[in-house]
């Protein structure tokens, strides 16, 4: 599991709720078990700006991951997503396993880009 991350480019709407389903699997095609792994992501204007536009972690239940389907589930809310102004943003996804021996996994990377609401 020590492959390159994967390039996903994000496209999400100001204002409207975001949900996205991954699933992790191995090179066989079979879901990567997770449990007791925690996730986060982090947005930002570009990868060496200090400051987040968004974060997304298991721990803020912005992801949710299915121990056994290998299931990662992506969630913003409305109301967070009508406050992000509309430009273009990078990210990066990242797995935190559940113990000393599992390491972190930059599971996915890419654009997160932010279309501007019309009707408001």
């Amino acid at each position: 599991m020590s492959t390159p991350a994967g390039l996903y480019n994000i496209i999400a709407d100001q204002g409207s709720t975001l949900s996205r389903t991954i699933i992790w699997r191995d090179p066989a095609k079979k879901p990567i078990l997770m449990e007791g792994y925690t996730a986060r992501m982090h947005v930002r204007k570009s990868a060496d700006d200090a400051d987040t536009v968004l974060v997304l972690t298991t721990e803020n239940d912005r992801i949710s991951l299915s121990r056994t389907t290998g299931e990662i589930t992506l969630y913003i809310d409305d109301d967070t997503m009508a406050t992000i102004p509309e430009d273009k943003y990078v990210y990066d996804l990242e797995l935190i396993g559940p113990s000393a021996n599992i390491y972190v996994y930059k599971l996915l990377t890419g654009n997160f880009v932010v279309r501007a609401e019309v009707t408001r």
